[in-house]
């Protein structure tokens, strides 16, 4: 628009110039000319003026377009993120529900194979060395006046004792039972001299029968691997110890015993003095078993009894706790191994 004002400017002035006047038309036309010349100045500012302002628009729209364009941008990227966040969490659930899912069937897996294995049981012959703590027996030799003054060797050889019991296995391993033990050693004074009713004096020896004997209740938790199992377990009960006392004179012979009157001395006749000390037995083992035949099994196991007498041998000796390690062999009949 502005190119067409400007040449319409200057064929105006083009025809005023070529026209002949006097000085009077030239003033007139002189002012017309700067009337235009202005007029076209006014119209030039006018038409920059709108330029700038068109510019400033086209800036301000585009920069409203840019605004729009990234909030619509952060709003999908937003929009993303919670599509992203919502799926993760789907999957944590379907995760969870598939491990709950696994666990349950396991569980149910295991509860099958127990209940198809059914429950099971056997009976119990045993062996077992015990190393017997003889303090007690040593305390009742020094308060006991028959025995004060006698020497006897205890020394630290183990006992041998028997046993025999019974058990039920429950599916899950646990086991329940009962047993009970016995066993026997005598332990024999040194010589001493013993006056007789004719003031004769004989070599004569004091022996000691000891016989530890208990009973209990057997619980143990097996753990079985194919036809091996590891056990775990204790025994609550109770027992006695029960000692026989008895002197021998050595003057006479000791070694057989009169039968059918064959007329040889016979001193063994009598059962001796007794005393027993009743007492409350716990033990705790763990063994190991292996299974030779379906119904067949041997295991063995290492024990602690535990001994409590709380009135021991009588008034003269008092109570007594004992610790009694061992080793057991045993052969179960039965499905538990």
């Amino acid at each position: 628009m502005y190119k067409q004002l400007f040449a319409a400017a200057l064929f105006a002035a083009f025809v005023f110039a070529g026209t002949p006047a006097s000085a009077a038309d030239d003033d007139e036309q002189s002012g017309q000319k700067k009337k235009i010349t202005v007029i076209v100045n006014d119209e030039s500012a006018q038409v920059a003026v709108s330029d700038s302002t068109d510019a400033a628009q086209e800036v301000r729209d585009a920069a409203a377009k840019a605004e729009e364009e990234i909030a619509e941008a952060a709003q999908e990227a937003k929009d993303q993120a919670q599509v992203a966040v919502e799926e993760a969490k789907d999957a944590a659930d379907d995760a969870k529900e598939e491990a709950r899912e696994a666990a349950e069937q396991a569980r149910e897996d295991a509860q099958e194979a127990l209940e198809e294995k059914g429950h099971s049981g056997g009976g119990i012959l045993g062996l077992q060395t015990v190393w017997l703590n003889t303090k007690p027996f040593k305390d009742l030799v020094a308060k006991e006046s028959s025995l004060r003054g006698k020497d006897f060797d205890f020394g630290s050889r183990p006992m041998v004792m028997l046993g025999m019991g019974g058990m039920h296995e429950h599916p899950s391993g646990y086991r329940g039972g009962v047993t009970i033990w016995g066993g026997y050693r005598s332990y024999q004074s040194d010589e001493f001299g013993k006056v007789a009713g004719d003031s004769t004096t004989h070599d004569s020896v004091t022996v000691l029968r000891v016989i530890p004997a208990y009973f209990g209740y057997t619980m143990d938790k097996a753990f079985h691997f194919s036809r091996f199992s590891v056990n775990l377990g204790g025994m609550l009960g109770g027992g006695a110890y029960i000692v026989q006392k008895k002197d021998y004179d050595l003057d006479e012979s000791e070694t057989f015993v009169s039968t059918n009157g064959d007329g040889s001395n016979d001193t063994q006749n009598d059962y001796g003095a007794w005393s027993a000390a009743p007492f409350f037995a716990w033990e705790v083992r763990a063994g190991m078993g292996v299974e030779l035949a379906p119904v067949f099994h041997v295991g063995i196991e290492g024990f602690a009894l535990f001994t409590y007498a709380p009135e021991g041998f009588g008034v003269a000796t008092g109570d007594f706790v004992t610790v009694n390690p061992g080793v057991r062999l045993k052969l179960i009949f039965g499905k538990a191994g």
